[in-house]
């Protein structure tokens, strides 16, 4: 590789997104809640782009966009490119087609946010195969009842999923049933 090839990699290393989050290292950190290493943190946000053109493309359209949506998750503690918050590509009316980074908050972050918010002692998330016994009648009963048989072999296609949390006081959740 010569010099310049190198000269050149690294300007471009250093203009992407990642630089762009380092820059703002201070901010971000300032900004975790106390719980969260606020180092790690910012590796994952700037690890989260190199790799996927996509993402890259994305933060580079509008990369002010890219920074308000880790600007989010810094917020709410959860860890961008993760189940946690996820960090997608999606096109923009306001940026004529083109795409920007979305940040949506997955499974795993409502759940790390229930948790944090300390009334909830466990929560669960389920998925039902059309092998399994389900049954659930609302109004009725206070959580699913779901017999899986775990070691009988394919359980078969997914059919749905649930999810409800048990509240620290033993009451049971709205049970969501997707």
């Amino acid at each position: 590789m010569t010099e310049n090839t190198v000269t050149n990699a690294v300007a471009v290393r250093d203009n992407g997104p990642g630089a762009m989050v380092e820059q703002y290292r201070e901010e971000y950190a300032a900004l975790v809640p106390s719980h969260v290493n606020a180092d790690q943190w910012v590796r994952l946000a700037v690890g989260a782009i190199p790799g996927n053109r996509d993402l890259e493309q994305a933060a580079k359209t509008d990369i002010g966009v890219f920074l308000r949506e880790l600007k989010t998750a810094a917020r709410l503690g959860l860890e961008p490119g993760t189940e946690q918050f996820y960090l997608t590509p999606r096109k923009s009316k306001a940026h004529r087609g083109q795409k920007i980074i979305k940040g949506i908050v997955g499974y795993q972050g409502i759940i790390e946010l229930i948790y944090r918010a300390g009334a909830v002692s466990s929560v669960v998330v389920e998925t039902v195969r059309a092998s399994d016994s389900f049954r659930y009648v609302i109004g009725r009963d206070e959580r699913p009842v779901h017999d899986v048989d775990w070691f009988g072999g394919d359980r078969g296609d997914l059919v749905g999923v649930y999810a409800y949390a048990v509240m620290k006081d033993g009451a049971t959740s709205k049970v969501v049933i997707l």
